[in-house]
């Protein structure tokens, strides 16, 4: 990536980019509007005023991105 991140080809499949929306008292270093990689499956789906959010722990995410 261009922040520097080195994603293997193998590894591209099983990770996903998300939007922070909202932060919790775990979330040092991450704020609303943060791009973030994670794995597939991480976290759980649930509907926040009919829209799909997927909660994810601060301890599974794979890295902040930067443009």
């Amino acid at each position: 990536t261009s922040a520097g991140l080195i994603i293997p080809s193998s590894a591209e499949s099983g990770v996903v980019s998300g939007i922070v929306v909202a932060v919790g008292d775990d979330g040092h270093g991450i704020a609303p509007g943060d791009k973030v990689l994670y794995p597939r499956g991480a976290g759980f789906e649930l509907r926040v005023s009919g829209q799909p959010k997927r909660l994810v722990s601060r301890h599974e995410l794979i890295a902040r991105l930067h443009d």
